[in-house]
């Protein structure tokens, strides 16, 4: 009988790494189920489980369900919905991806930043709404829908939480010549200098 993986968070277009389960036998099943109800219904047979660790539940009674399984993998950085006791109980190893999506996280959050410093959000909307045009006479049009705009140089960024993800945006920040704050019970203040970070409780 062949290895069964099961993923519980399918998304189409996206590779789950089919190619790699071939030269093991393996079968992957694909589905998307969010309920314990749906969850026990659909993995009790599974030898491995894909998952998003902070959207489902993977609770003592889902997790007592899986009698084959080995390992439940988390699609990404979180747990928070796994239990890791009753995991451990049942023999069940569970991962997940440190390093998921830090870049495309920071880029979104400076990007984001910059947009609404920038009053990007405003003057598209002014653009397509044929409110403006950049072009004298309406000049004036653009002060009144845009301002103020800020320069990005020695503004102030504050971040909670400085993880990876924190970190990687305090860097981005950073070469944008801004001043970042930050504030996180686990980072110890030099670590944060060390990034070039002000700490503040």
């Amino acid at each position: 009988m062949s290895f069964r993986v099961v993923n519980t968070i399918y998304i189409p277009g996206l590779d789950f790494g089919e190619k790699l389960l071939e030269p093991l036998d393996a079968t992957l099943v694909n589905g998307m189920w969010r309920t314990e109800d749906e969850l026990i219904s659909n993995v009790t047979d599974a030898d491995a489980v894909i998952c998003s660790g902070p959207l489902q539940p993977f609770t003592r009674q889902v997790l007592s369900a899986l009698s084959e399984c080995r390992i439940v993998a988390s699609l990404g950085n979180a747990y928070d919905r796994i239990d890791l006791e009753a995991a451990s109980e049942f023999g069940i190893v569970v991962t997940n991806i440190p390093d998921y999506c830090i870049d495309e996280v920071s880029c979104q959050a400076v990007a984001l930043m910059l947009a609404l410093g920038r009053k990007l959000f405003q003057l598209d909307k002014a653009v397509r709404e044929k409110q403006v045009n950049f072009v004298p006479p309406n000049r004036k049009a653009v002060t009144e829908i845009a301002y103020p705009i800020f320069r990005m140089h020695d503004q102030t960024l504050g971040i909670v939480g400085l993880g990876r993800i924190g970190t990687a945006t305090a860097l981005k920040a950073r070469g944008l010549g801004m001043r970042v704050i930050a504030y996180d019970p686990y980072v110890l203040g030099a670590v944060m200098v060390s990034r070039g970070v002000e700490p503040v409780d």
